[in-house]
């Protein structure tokens, strides 16, 4: 395992490096914050797109060949983007990058998985998804490595994605093809667990605004690279240090009134936050930052275990994909909204946006606490970042609900119908 997860953190070290890079480079270049937030919206989009059609071509070729494959894409990629500094050229790359990195971590999530059983695949995916969190995490630090303006951060970012294939391909044993169920359909997961939706898709919507817009607010705030790329460090610190508390308290009450107290928390620490953000001290905005990663990014682990909560244990992975296409759909949202706030109020903009997602997730909580009988906590809770490909939420999914049919791996060879 350690080597995929190796690999796992160079590719986040890579995937961040990258976020933050372009945004600063963006900005030298005098683009807009709602080109930015576009850029951020169509890499969203190409990752969900790969999410849906990695395990298709895992089936398909294998696990290494996918993964070889898209690695060298990405490399090629950024290193165009590079060259084509241009809005339309940078849009198309961050569907292609979207694209390659869904497919790459599909293919280790589907090893992980091979390597691991009922007994112990919940350790290995929450020390996976911390892995995710502290790569991208650091990944803001090496933006301090360089000029943003210059060739070599974006040669860094090459260099990384080339050297995640060494750890994962010694690590790795060819050959075993992933088979996924069909998804449940979003307008029945929204009859039968409508908090476990909303929370998925508020989830999405802020991992994207921290992780593309973030950094726009420390460039215009007037902090340097390196010390606005650190803004979200802080977020993804939070992150971490939050998961397994409130994962934890969710398996001893009913999620929604996790979910609720959460919202709740994210409204009053970002409207005490708004003046924060524009008084110039770093280290108000840190905590900020810290605070609102904490309390708004679990939203997506808390959506996945209160479905478990709900559905049976066969709907219950199923309706992982469906979850994983909201989440995404909220990721791609979430950058035009922050730009579009930013516009209008300025820095400010961003916890406001926090506080207007905060107090929607909040009062459709608060209706459906009341208004749908108590659910009990039936599985347990598995940290799990806001962001995720259909393979690690269904794998999840089945954890949280006890499944007792595993998703089964195959030696290569032509796809074979599920059982019925």
């Amino acid at each position: 395992m350690s080597p995929l997860l190796a690999g796992v953190a160079l590719l986040m070290l890579a995937s961040a490096l990258q976020f933050s890079l372009l945004a600063v480079r963006g900005e030298a270049e005098g683009f807009s914050e709602w080109v930015t937030a576009s850029m951020a919206t169509c890499y969203f989009l190409g990752f969900l797109v790969g999410g849906w059609l990695a395990p298709r071509m895992i089936d398909s070729v294998g696990h290494v060949r996918v993964f070889s494959a898209l690695a060298s894409l990405a490399s090629v990629v950024i290193l165009v983007q590079a060259f084509a500094v241009d809005p339309p050229a940078w849009l198309v790359a961050r569907i292609a990058s979207g694209f390659c990195i869904a497919g790459m971590v599909t293919s280790v999530e589907a090893w992980l998985n091979a390597a691991s059983d009922t007994s112990n695949r919940g350790t290995t995916l929450a020390l996976y998804m911390v892995v995710m969190y502290l790569g991208f995490g650091g990944g803001q630090v090496l933006i301090g490595l360089g000029d943003a303006e210059g060739f070599g951060l974006f040669a860094l970012v090459s260099v990384l994605l080339s050297l995640c294939l060494v750890p994962v391909l010694l690590g790795a044993r060819e050959g075993q093809v992933i088979h996924l169920r069909a998804g449940i359909s979003t307008r029945e997961l929204m009859r039968r667990a409508p908090v476990g939706l909303a929370a998925s898709l508020s989830g999405g919507l802020a991992w994207g605004v921290i992780a593309s817009m973030l950094i726009v607010v420390g460039l215009r705030e007037g902090y340097g690279s390196g010390q606005s790329a650190s803004i979200v460090l802080a977020a993804v610190v939070g992150a971490v240090l939050s998961q397994l508390p409130i994962g934890r308290l969710s398996d001893r009450v009913d999620r929604r009134k996790v979910v609720l107290a959460t919202a709740l928390a994210t409204v009053a620490v970002a409207v005490a936050g708004m003046p924060l953000i524009t008084s110039g001290r770093l280290w108000s905005v840190w905590l900020l930052a810290a605070l609102l990663g904490a309390l708004a990014l679990p939203g997506y682990s808390l959506g996945i275990a209160h479905v478990g909560d709900v559905l049976t244990p066969r709907e219950s992975v199923s309706a992982a994909g469906t979850l994983v296409t909201v989440s995404a759909l909220g990721s791609a949202a979430g950058p035009p909204l922050a730009g579009a706030a930013i516009g209008i109020m300025g820095s400010p903009g961003v916890p406001a946006l926090f506080a207007v997602l905060g107090t929607l997730l909040a009062a459709f909580s608060w209706w459906h606490l009341f208004a749908v009988s108590r659910v009990r906590p039936r599985g347990q809770f598995v940290a799990l970042a806001a962001r995720a490909t259909p393979m690690g939420s269904t794998v999840v999914a089945e954890e949280i609900a006890g499944s007792e049919e595993p998703i089964t791996f195959d030696e290569p060879g032509p796809a074979r119908p599920s059982p019925p």
